[in-house]
This record gives C-alpha cells, structure tokens and sequence, in this order.
C-alpha cells in the first residue's frame, strides 16, 4: 500500500495514520471484510483516534455473517441527501 508506505515516512510518531486518513475495507461478498475490520478493531480498540463506522445498506441484512445496518432505499435516500454518511456509492 504506497499511501500507507507515504503516512509511516511522513510521522514522527509510531502510529503511521495521521487526522483526516480514511481507510475503505472493500472486496466481494465472502472475501473476509468483517474478519479484517474485527481484527483491526480489537488490535486498536484502546486507540482514541480511530473510529470505526457501521456500514448501512438496502438490501436485507443477514445477520449471521454480516454486521451492519440496514435501511429500505426511500430511508438509505433520505438518510444521503441528509449527509448521513461519509461516503456512499
């Protein structure tokens, strides 16, 4: 990761993501996003700098094996153009 390998040079401290960094977990369904976040969280869990958001989406949740919100497209709409979200797609 060449923006990672960027942050570490440029900090003087340990913790190489500095304020306003934002950082995406993305790949297909199954491919082990929610193990990646859940190890990130509990290896950074008495981090104060970091925040950890919940993802929201429209189709049905499952939650055996996801961990997320979900809210019916009139709502997740709404909720957008209310600049609920950081990003969205």
């Amino acid at each position: 990761m060449v923006s990672a390998s960027i942050e570490r040079e440029l900090s003087a401290e340990t913790f190489p993501i500095r304020d306003g960094v934002f950082v995406a977990v993305v790949g297909p369904s199954g491919a082990g996003k929610d193990t990646v976040i859940g190890y990130a969280r509990a290896r950074f869990a008495d981090e104060t700098r970091l925040e950890f958001v919940r993802r929201v989406i429209t189709r049905p949740s499952d939650v055996a094996s996801e961990d997320h919100d979900t809210l019916a497209d009139a709502a997740f709409v709404e909720a957008e153009a209310d600049g609920a979200f950081a990003i969205s797609w």
